[in-house]
């Protein structure tokens, strides 16, 4: 696999996934991946985001438009205007879409969320006079829309709230109360019909906001906190949640395929580390 001259780490985004492949982003580059196939692919850097654009990058897309089944990644700018690039096309070149975005900032991080053929992007909370919600981006039609929060939102909550995909639900978790020991998690399984539905309170043993990444079977859910840290949660719905084993991904040792070793990170190696859920798959890039 080759060797990309990542920036700095601070300048990283959240990895972006969909049916295999892994979207790398920076401020100043990204790249494709499909691990299973060991194919990367550097994409061309668009007009927006250069030296005299005055534009300047929030957020990162990835997912699969269901109309001509092509895979999809998505730039979202400030001020707002958004470039889609299709991987596999001839011309490789990123396009501005012909319909103009909300006057929203959308968030660094968490990525956006492909879910159901579009993109769903949580809105900085920066824009306190601006409508709540959720910026909705179709990836067939290239369009957007707001999805309402959940009933009784609040800018406050923004900040301590991930979106995430969970078995092909879009989840919205909360942390609420003292330390952060509570979390409410809504889930909303049609766009065209956007509707929260508060599934489960649950409660918990660890004292930072748990974003959840993956929901595995046996109850298990898979959550990531500040400073890098993973966890392995008992998962019940209507009881709670318990922390079964925490790690920092920073003491992990990682498989190097090429080479056959495991490779460590030192202490003082300026490092990001991010957890996606990931299925193998074939697909070409």
């Amino acid at each position: 696999m080759p060797e990309p001259l990542f920036p700095n780490f601070l300048e990283a985004h959240d990895l972006a996934h969909c049916d295999g492949l892994v979207l790398v982003g920076t401020r100043s580059a990204a790249w494709v991946l499909n691990p299973v196939m060991r194919r990367v692919v550097e994409l061309p850097w668009g007009r927006l985001g250069d030296s005299t654009s005055f534009s300047y990058l929030e957020a990162f897309g990835l997912g699969r438009d269901p109309r001509s089944d092509a895979y999809k990644v998505v730039r979202f700018f400030t001020p707002p205007r958004v470039e889609v690039l299709t991987i596999g096309s001839s011309d490789r070149c990123w396009h501005e879409t012909v319909s103009k975005p909300p006057w929203f900032h959308v968030k660094r991080r968490p990525a956006a969320i492909c879910f159901k053929g579009s993109l769903i992007c949580t809105v900085d909370q920066k824009d306190r006079n601006g409508q709540l919600g959720f910026l909705w981006f179709r990836l067939d039609e290239e369009t957007f829309s707001l999805i309402p929060p959940p009933p009784c939102w609040s800018w406050d909550d923004y900040e301590v709230s991930t979106l995430s995909e969970l078995r092909q639900v879009l989840c919205l978790t909360t942390s609420v109360g003292l330390m952060n020991r509570s979390l409410d998690m809504w889930i909303c399984t049609d766009l065209d019909l956007p509707q929260w539905e508060k599934c489960y309170n649950i409660l918990s043993d660890w004292t930072q906001p748990l974003h959840p990444v993956a929901m595995l079977g046996n109850g298990v859910l898979v959550c990531r906190s500040s400073g890098n840290y993973l966890h392995r949660c008992t998962f019940q719905p209507g009881k709670g949640v318990t922390v079964n084993h925490t790690i920092c991904m920073k003491d992990l040792r990682y498989d190097n395929v090429d080479e056959g070793t495991l490779v460590e990170y030192p202490s003082r190696t300026a490092t990001y580390f991010d957890a996606i859920p990931y299925v193998p798959s074939f697909v070409l890039i």
